[in-house]
Parts: C-alpha cells; sequence; structure tokens
C-alpha cells in the first residue's frame, strides 16, 4: 500500500498555565552507537541531544552529516524531528515546514524500514495547523495517519504513535471524542504510552466529561506512580474543577518525585492564589523562579500575588521583568502600567499604558486607565481631547469602553454610568466593577474618602476577581485602611 503525502499550502510565518506536552512520544532509538568516533558517533550525539531537548545542537551535528551524505536516513529523520519541536516551540512555521520536508526525504530513503520516520512530518503537519490557525495540515494528518494505520505489516508500537499523531490532530480539530478514541487505541497497543494516557484525560475534559477525564487521570497515575508529570497534570485537572487541597496534594507529589520540577511549584502557587492564600502562593512562584528563572509567565503570577497584599514596589519589579523579557508584548506593558498606577506613579503608568496601545492599538481596554491617569497627573483636558470621541456618540452606539470614557470627561453622570451597565449576566458583574472602581477614584479626588471606600467595596463584592479594577480596589481599600 503506497502511502500519499500531501505537501502543504503556502505558508505564513506567524500559556493557561505551563504543563510539560508530549509532542513525537515514545521515539524510537535509531542510531547504533557502535563506534567510538566519525558519522555514526555524530548522529548518536545529535540523538542525545534531540531527546535532551536541545534541538538547536541536534540540528547543527545532523547537518554536519548531510553535508557528507544528504541521503542519510537516520540524519534526515533526526533532524526533521528537532527541527519541528524547534518551530513549535518558536512559533515558527518555516522552520517547521523544513522539518517536514526532511522527514519527506528520510520516508523516501527507508521509509517502509521504519514507520518512525513518519511521525516528525504528522507532528509537523499538525503544529503547522496550530501556529497557522488553518485546519488544513492537521486534515492531511488524519488522512495519511488513516493510511499508515492500514499497513499489515505494523508493528504494536509504530500503531500506538500513529494514534497518538492522529489524536493531536483531531484535538486541533475540535473533535475530542475522535481525539479520545484514538488516544485508548494508542494505550491497547502500547500500555506504557503515557502521553495517550494524558492526552486521553485531557480529551475528556474538553468534551465536558469531567467523569471520564478524572477516571482517566486516575488510570494514569496508577500506570506511572513515579512520573511527575502525570500528578502535575491531575492537578491541573482538579484545580479547574475547584478541589483545591486535592490539587496541592498533586503538585506537592509531583515536587516529591522531582523537586526541580519548578512547573509544579507554578501550578501549586497559582492553586494558592485562587483559593485565597496571596503569600504562600508569592513564595511557590519564587521557588519556581528559583529552579528556572527564564519564566516571565511566573513574574507576572508573583506580580499578581505581591498585588494583592499591597507589596506594591515588588509587584513593580516583577512586571518590569515581564517587559525585560518580551518587550514588544502589549500585555505586558499594560501590566506595568497597572502596578505603577497603584503604587501611585501616575506619570509612569500612563506612559507604559502609551507603549501597550502604541504596540497594540486595538487594547481599547486601556482607554479608560490612560485618561484616568492624565487626569491624576493634572491633564484633564488632554484626556478631554484624547478620547472626546466616545462622548460625542449617540447613547445606544456607545459600548461600555466609550460609556467609562464618557464619564472620565464629565460627559455623563455616575447615575448615568450605572444605569449603562448591561443586563447580560456574562457582563454585568465586570461592567459593575469598573464602573464603581471608576466613581471611587472620582470620590477619591475629590476628597470624599467615605465615598470612595464605600465604591471600592461595592467592587470588591463584585467578586470579578480577574479584572484590574477589583485588584486596584483591593490596593486603594488597603492603603485608605492604612491612613485611618
Amino acid at each position: 500500500m503506497k502511502i500519499t503525502f500531501q505537501t502543504p499550502l503556502v505558508l505564513t510565518i506567524a500559556l493557561s498555565l505551563v504543563s510539560q506536552s508530549f509532542a513525537q512520544d515514545q521515539p524510537v532509538k535509531t542510531v547504533a552507537n557502535t563506534q567510538p568516533g566519525g558519522v555514526e558517533r555524530t548522529k548518536s550525539d545529535a540523538d542525545q541531544a534531540y531527546r535532551q531537548g536541545k534541538y538547536q545542537r541536534a540540528i547543527d551535528l545532523t547537518t554536519s552529516v548531510l553535508r557528507q551524505n544528504p541521503q542519510d536516513h537516520v540524519a534526515l529523520y533526526l533532524r526533521a524531528s528537532s527541527k519541528v519541536e524547534l518551530g513549535q516551540a518558536r512559533g515558527e512555521a518555516e522552520l517547521v515546514r523544513q522539518g517536514i520536508q526532511d522527514a519527506r526525504q528520510a520516508v523516501a530513503a527507508k521509509g517502509s524500514d521504519n514507520i518512525s520516520y513518519y511521525l516528525p512530518y504528522l507532528y509537523g503537519m499538525t503544529t503547522l495547523s496550530q501556529i497557522e490557525d488553518r485546519p488544513n495540515h492537521a486534515q492531511v494528518v488524519v488522512q495519511v495517519a488513516g493510511q499508515l494505520l492500514g499497513l499489515e505489516s505494523l508493528r504494536n508500537s509504530d500503531a500506538a504513535n500513529i494514534h497518538y499523531q492522529r489524536a493531536l490532530a483531531h484535538m486541533f480539530l475540535r473533535d475530542a471524542k475522535s481525539a479520545a478514541k484514538d488516544y485508548d487505541s494508542a494505550i491497547q497497543k502500547s500500555p506504557s504510552h503515557i502521553a495517550a494516557y494524558v492526552g486521553l484525560a485531557e480529551a475528556h475534559s474538553v468534551n465536558g466529561d469531567a467523569v471520564k477525564a478524572g477516571q482517566s487521570f486516575d488510570r494514569a497515575v496508577t500506570a506511572f506512580p513515579k512520573n511527575p508529570t502525570v500528578f502535575n497534570n491531575r492537578g491541573m485537572f482538579l484545580q479547574g474543577q475547584g478541589k483545591y487541597d486535592a490539587a496541592i496534594g498533586d503538585f506537592t507529589q509531583a515536587l516529591q518525585l522531582d523537586p526541580k520540577f519548578f512547573v509544579a511549584h507554578t501550578n501549586r502557587g497559582f492553586t494558592l492564589m485562587e483559593s485565597g492564600d496571596a503569600q504562600a502562593a508569592e513564595n511557590e512562584f519564587s521557588a519556581s523562579l528559583q529552579i528556572n528563572p527564564q519564566q516571565p509567565l511566573v513574574h507576572s503570577l508573583r506580580g499578581t500575588s505581591r498585588l494583592t497584599q499591597g507589596k506594591l514596589s515588588d509587584a513593580v519589579s516583577d512586571y518590569k521583568q515581564v517587559v525585560r523579557f518580551d518587550g514588544r508584548n502589549p500585555v505586558a506593558h499594560a501590566d506595568l502600567g497597572f502596578a505603577l498606577f497603584f503604587a501611585g506613579d501616575h506619570r509612569s503608568a500612563l506612559a507604559s499604558f502609551d507603549q501597550a496601545k502604541q504596540i497594540d492599538k486595538e487594547m481599547r481596554f486601556i482607554d479608560p486607565w490612560r485618561a484616568l491617569a492624565l487626569t491624576l497627573v493634572g491633564k484633564g483636558s488632554d484626556a478631554q481631547t484624547r478620547f472626546a470621541s466616545a462622548s460625542k456618540k449617540a447613547s445606544a452606539d456607545r459600548d461600555w469602553i466609550d460609556h467609562l470614557l464618557s464619564y472620565q470627561v464629565g460627559a455623563i453622570s455616575e447615575e448615568q454610568l450605572l444605569a449603562a451597565i448591561s443586563k447580560d449576566s456574562n457582563l454585568k458583574a465586570a461592567q459593575q466593577c469598573e464602573a464603581h472602581f471608576f466613581i471611587a477614584q472620582r470620590k477619591a479626588s475629590s476628597g470624599d474618602a467615605a465615598g470612595a471606600q464605600q465604591q471600592f467595596k461595592a467592587a470588591i463584592n463584585t467578586n470579578a476577581k480577574q479584572l484590574s479594577a477589583y485588584r486596584g480596589s483591593q490596593v486603594a481599600l488597603g492603603q485608605i485602611t492604612s491612613r485611618n
């Protein structure tokens, strides 16, 4: 039976909390380390580099082999796998496409003898779908995997890997039911296929079947009691179910199995923060950063935990670190702006908000904060000029941001702002929180401390914890309490 490849279409180069993922799972050892030096030694070193996640080194080593022999199928396979993995990590479609081409050449050279050579092709095609948010490539994976699974000589281990790759494609195509079937088939073919156990649980979770998801995570933990990743992933599932104590127990078990598993520190910290223990959360985020300092997300999370505790200067330091990691990330600049605002540095906050808006002009949710910051630094007239267009719209044509801006520039009253809050239950609490926060800010500026305190409390009572207005109200109430 001939397997038909399809070439990807013309390409354009394009967090949840971190969790360990499995990409090209169960790699087959393809390099015989029988010679002390030369080409075989180089390929063996490349194989080890790939397994250690040192993908660029693996690419460099295999490229040196391929300069001598462009048809070395082992080197092509290893370079294909490494390019796909590195391209996935960087979000670089062109690098993934190069890996796919290497995989095709490896298959052409010796495909019938090693089905594993198809894995970087399949995973690469799914990765292209993810990077470009296009289903075409994942649909090709489903088709080619089906052809491979029809081979009579297919070994169970190879079949398990193909089922797993097809499951990844189904997940991207939002077909969690088909993905679950493939994950389950992979487990039946290879009971030691750890990635399939985790994938099966995640597929059931995405499909909305919490019972089956929980059972699958339990099954994974039972099958791999010494693997920290399965405890970490079950903990993430339990955290999402609101079972904080059980989730913390799983993250703790993961760390007992591997004290350097910083991801579990991060997830335990997030769970503690969700349960209301900001200080303990901060400690966990610090532990994660001590093991791996190169984590902008964790700096951001620690900054949030510090904000909640009123540790404003420490929070600002964390958010500045996030900006250092990625100066072109508008969200990082906005988060720094919020922290600076809460710390009372309204001028610097305004600069951060303006930088965020300069990078992403569609980031309208920070416009009310920009208007407020302008007012607080004595540039209220500039705020009126910048945001006059919002108040010039007819009331029926204004969205929520327009109403907040209209209130900021004095075009509508406190009562009119509150009356504009949506009746939609999905929007109401968030809009109430922001309305009360901005009303509180005006009362505080006018010297009405009691009225401001009442409005900040009303913002917190909405329980819209995801909003900066909520965190700002917490900080403001802490400051008011400390002065009284």
